[in-house]
Formats: structure tokens, sequence, C-alpha cells
């Protein structure tokens, strides 16, 4: 369904877009759509698409649901420390090797003090990666940036300007032998990127060695380069809801 909205932002004369409306779609995390309560402990995060890759945790792992935080809206907190939600699914289920778009809203409030390695963003604090090091969206302390991580044999980046304690929305796709990242719907980064070599287990708020601190409020995967003006309207879909 599209939905028309009065907004403006940069897409002031695009219409917001449910994620569900858009073809190729993989996972959706909504933490607005869960029912817990404030404060209570996340054992499962559910995939909003119908594709049954729900994010689970179980015990001191799991991460906190925050009801009222964004624009009134729900969010799941993660400590920094331990705490982890794991698909149990291959990354393969979520993008292709040669073809993807990923959306994330977010609000980093710390970065690891040895989440500083600007070639190796996978060692990096993450709002989501698989852990086999292989595509992600991470958090370096200098500057501190948002990197967008695609290894085709080598680690492609593209990198973004952010602060902590601000709440953002990001997207990443691989697209025709490119990596192309927006932060807020402003500048694309672009960088040469080739299908990627191989892909772990996805989890929100781990990556190979780090963890998220900071609340996450959405994450949506498409297995395909969404089309310009199916991202617009996505994008708009969530500066609406979240205020951004």
């Amino acid at each position: 369904m599209t939905l028309p909205v009065m907004f403006g932002g940069p897409f002031a004369t695009e219409a917001a877009v449910q994620p569900d409306a858009v073809a190729n779609l993989t996972c959706w995390l909504d933490a607005d759509a869960e029912a817990f309560s404030d404060n209570d402990p996340v054992g499962t995060w559910t995939d909003q698409s119908g594709g049954l890759r729900h994010f689970t945790a179980a015990g001191a792992v799991r991460p906190t649901y925050k009801t009222g935080i964004v624009n009134g809206k729900a969010v799941i907190r993660f400590d920094g420390v331990d705490d982890d939600l794991d698909s149990d699914k291959g990354l393969e289920q979520f993008t292709t090797v040669s073809a993807g778009t990923v959306f994330a809203v977010f609000n980093v409030t710390t970065i690891d003090a040895g989440s500083d390695n600007g070639t190796n963003p996978h060692l990096n604090d993450p709002v989501w990666a698989d852990v086999s090091g292989f595509q992600g969206m991470f958090f370096r302390l200098t500057g501190p940036t948002l990197q967008n991580l695609h290894y085709d044999g080598n680690n492609d980046i593209t990198t973004h300007a952010i602060s902590t304690g601000t709440w953002y929305y990001a997207t990443q796709r691989h697209d025709s032998g490119n990596l192309i990242s927006t932060v807020n719907g402003g500048d694309e980064q672009t960088t040469a990127s080739g299908n990627r070599t191989g892909g772990g287990k996805v989890h929100a708020g781990k990556g190979q060695t780090d963890f998220f601190a900071g609340d996450i409020a959405e994450i949506i995967w498409y297995n395909a380069a969404v089309s310009a003006g199916d991202r617009a309207g996505i994008e708009v879909y969530l500066a609406d809801k979240y205020a951004l």
C-alpha cells in the first residue's frame, strides 16, 4: 500500500511506501510492531515480512524493549556489552551475492574505544552484520563515522559522518558492481564492489567481535537493488514515522 504524506525534507514530492509493498523483501524488523512492555527483555524480534526470519536471544544477552523513545515509537536497546539478536539464518537469505538493499533506523549512544578500525570495519561495533564479516553497517570511533561494508575479496567501504546520541535512517545497497549508501536521504557515497564471496549468520547488535550500544527501531532487507522511486518512498516512510 502506498501512503501519501506531507513531508518537508529532501523527498517532499515523494509518497511514503510501506516496506512490504516493495518486491524482494526478505526481512522486516520493526520494534514498534512488537507487543512487549517497557523494559521487557526481548527474546524474539519478529520478522514482519512473512519470511519467518525472526531474530532471537535467550538469557542475559537479550536486549531491552523501550516504549515511546523516538516520535512515540518503541525501540530495542542494546547494552554494547553482550546484547545480541541472532537470526540463525545465513546472509544469503537476506541479500544475494550480487544485489541487495538494507534500511536501518538507529541511535548509537556510545562507540567502544576499540571500535576504530578503518580498513576492517567488521571488527567494529555494528547495527547489523553477518558474523563472518562479509556485509553490515558498523561504527568507527574516529569521526565518528558509519561504515558500510561489502566484501568481494576486499573490504569495500563507504563512510558517513555521524554523531552519537542522534537518530538516523541509513540506506545501503549493492547494485551493478557498486556499494552505494546514504544517511538521512543525503548525498550518496559510492565505491566499486564486485560479487560478495561468502556470508555468515546475520545478527542485530553484534558483529564478528563487537557489540552495538544504543537503540535500533527498524531494519529492512531486500535481496535486490531497490529502485530509486521505491527507495525514496521507503525513506519517506521512515523519515515520517520517526520524525527524522
